[in-house]
């Protein structure tokens, strides 16, 4: 199933919850507090960082369930904590440095879809069976998410605040599916392959 027609099939799931996390993120910028160990500004950064992981979650759980069929399940525990540790790996790389967000990103978006679906290194045996489109898709996403970078910078020159935060986090979130979609779609069919090839069921 292509990343396009994972799409469609968990719109109603994707729209809000892009949505939701764009508003959500936009409201914890608009007092805009200085990054301080203050409550008002830790509070702020704690709900900023639930919302994206509970959005993550809740966009690969999506995917997840387009592709196989049937409604989508809420996320068991362990993609809650794949989660969590997926945008604590991006806050701590743009701590560390910026130019190391989109490599994160990217390492995201490979192991999500297995620890969805259960598998936690589906993602990362998509390398080993599929290399060439890996690769491509790891460029893709990559660059993706640079222009998403470069762009949400450019912004902040003309826009601020809330209404800028609303609409970085709007079209970031609207990408985001698109490439959640693609690793997807790509994963299960890897996965499907395997199976085949050992004589299990697809």
């Amino acid at each position: 199933m292509s990343a396009w027609r994972i799409v469609a099939r968990g719109w109603r799931v994707f729209v809000p919850v892009v949505l939701i996390n764009a508003v959500v993120q936009a409201a914890t910028v608009a007092p805009a507090l200085t990054p301080e160990p203050g409550a008002g500004f830790l509070a702020l950064a704690a709900a900023s960082f639930l919302a994206f992981s509970a959005a993550s979650a809740a966009v690969a759980v999506a995917a997840r369930a387009a592709v196989v069929g049937g409604r989508m399940p809420w996320p068991r525990w362990w993609v809650w904590f794949g989660s969590v540790l997926a945008v604590l790996a991006m806050t701590a790389s743009a701590l560390l440095s910026p130019i190391a967000v989109p490599f994160a990103a990217v390492l995201a978006l490979v192991v999500m879809p297995g620890i969805t679906a259960g598998d936690g290194l589906a993602g990362v045996r998509v390398f080993a069976r599929r290399p060439w489109r890996a690769i491509l898709l790891s460029i893709g996403s990559l660059l993706s998410i640079v222009v998403l970078w470069v762009g949400a910078l450019l912004l902040g020159f003309f826009i601020t605040g809330a209404i800028a935060a609303f609409a970085t986090w709007l079209v970031s979130g609207a990408i985001a599916v698109v490439l959640v979609g693609a690793w997807t779609s790509l994963v299960s069919e890897t996965a499907r392959a395997g199976h085949a090839q050992h004589g299990s069921r697809p």
